[in-house]
């Protein structure tokens, strides 16, 4: 038993010698780096607003879209939106003919998609309204004043990126 306590004593001496000041600063920078390192991981994508107003992006990238394009037979004056293949259609090597299909196929399907998701919108809407229903007027005071100041801030940022 003492042996061991007598040779714990001289390890421990050992490596727990003091450290000289450029070993004490790597040490220091390197917690500094990897707290830093944790916290830009940790915060990666968990941003309030963001989750709160992750569907206004699309929505809004939706209506633009359709904004652009002209309605069908309405071509007269208004150049035509380039048509798009979905993704990674284009890495195929597809023919003329393949693409027309496929260009037809979409326009086939856009109204009633149009339809889904204007249906899908007005369901959020009202279930939005109804989660406000069951807030007190403070927390729908609240509620608001939140939801402002992140689209000020979307807004914001909108400005910055052009």
């Amino acid at each position: 038993m003492i042996r061991d306590a007598v040779f714990a004593d001289r390890f421990f001496q050992k490596t727990t010698q003091k450290k000289g000041p450029l070993m004490k600063r790597w040490q220091t920078w390197c917690g500094v780096l990897m707290f830093v390192a944790a916290a830009i991981v940790g915060s990666n994508g968990r941003s309030d607003d963001k989750d709160k107003n992750s569907d206004q992006p699309a929505a809004k990238a939706t209506k633009e879209a359709t904004a652009k394009t002209p309605a069908k037979g309405t071509t007269k004056g208004v150049k035509e939106a380039k048509r798009r293949l979905p993704r990674y259609y284009g890495k195929l090597g597809l023919s003329d003919s393949q693409r027309e299909k496929i260009y037809g196929i979409q326009d086939k399907y856009e109204t009633d998609i149009d339809k889904l998701e204007k249906q899908l919108s007005d369901l959020k809407t009202k279930q939005d309204a109804d989660c406000r229903k069951v807030l007190n007027a403070d927390q729908k005071k609240q509620l608001t004043e939140i939801v402002d100041t992140a689209k000020a801030k979307a807004t914001k940022e909108d400005e910055m990126e052009e």
